[in-house]
């Protein structure tokens, strides 16, 4: 329904564009399984792929370079090492080599974005 307002300019009523349904979550669900199933196969078991490139056994700090080439560090006790026996000052350190591959995971703390778990690949 047109409308014609006192200086002869016709205006469109609205209410008669209305926008087509949005899809449905059954259109996006297939999209989503797929990008689910790529983020398995590039971060096996859940951890991001990267490279010990300092380690510092004795302060138990170290820096661990991602895939993309940031470097993210990592401090003795606020890691933990997956399979490392529990207990000591750093635990697990003894299964880390500077240059060996690692798949990690980050988080948060007052200091940015640091490495809270690393796990060991096969050499």
């Amino acid at each position: 329904m047109n409308q014609q307002r006192s200086n002869g300019a016709v205006v469109k009523d609205r209410l008669n564009n209305v926008s087509p349904e949005p899809k449905s979550s059954k259109d996006l669900r297939p999209a989503e399984d797929e990008q689910e199933a790529y983020d398995r196969e590039r971060f096996a078991g859940g951890f991001y792929p990267g490279l010990i490139v300092f380690l510092d056994r004795v302060r138990g700090r170290g820096i661990i370079r991602s895939h993309s080439g940031r470097e993210l560090r990592f401090e003795f006790p606020f890691v933990s090492v997956v399979g490392a026996q529990l207990g000591g000052g750093t635990p697990g350190i003894d299964l880390l080599q500077q240059g060996d591959s690692v798949g990690f995971d980050v988080g948060w703390t007052s200091k940015g974005l640091r490495v809270t778990i690393i796990k060991p690949t096969g050499r």
